[in-house]
């Protein structure tokens, strides 16, 4: 295991409460958050000095989304849980939400050259802000990650 980065929750407003636990392996860090935002309008920067993805995986109350733009909301269908951000490195993400009582994501943050030896020329950083649901965040996993042997049962040491 390498030695694990100190947890940056950039430029909270509104946040009571945050939980988060870290592992770290080849590169890759991956956190378990928990937000318990106060009541009503909240939001935080996502951006982080490497790359990363953010998946949220429940949400209590109102709903949550990524935003370019803290005052121009994501054009998007769905507002459960399930959907995934791509956040550049150190490119301003906000994570915005409304109502909620708490959201838990998953966070995976690359080291430089991650992402490139993992996605090659797919990597867009045009998409930014897309958000997809899981079972496209499955046929992406399954297609750039599981299938070029980066990730496997063998190399994940926690």
């Amino acid at each position: 295991m390498s030695k694990l980065q100190p947890f940056e929750f950039r430029s909270p407003h509104r946040i009571r409460k945050i939980e988060s636990h870290t592992r770290s392996w080849n590169g890759v860090t991956v956190r378990n958050i928990v937000q318990y935002p106060d009541p009503g309008k909240a939001w935080h920067d996502l951006s982080s000095h490497e790359t990363t993805v953010a998946i949220v995986l429940g949400q209590v109350g109102g709903y949550c989304e990524p935003r370019l733009n803290l005052n121009r909301p994501t054009l998007r269908s769905r507002f459960d849980a399930g959907h995934t951000t791509f956040v550049p490195a150190d490119m301003t993400v906000w994570g915005y939400t409304d109502g909620l009582r708490s959201v838990r994501e998953l966070r995976m943050s690359f080291a430089p050259k991650v992402p490139e030896s993992i996605l090659g020329d797919d990597l867009d950083s045009a998409k930014t802000c897309t958000t997809i649901g899981w079972q496209d965040a499955q046929s992406f996993w399954r297609r750039n990650v599981k299938n070029r042997q980066v990730a496997t049962a063998s190399t994940v040491r926690a």
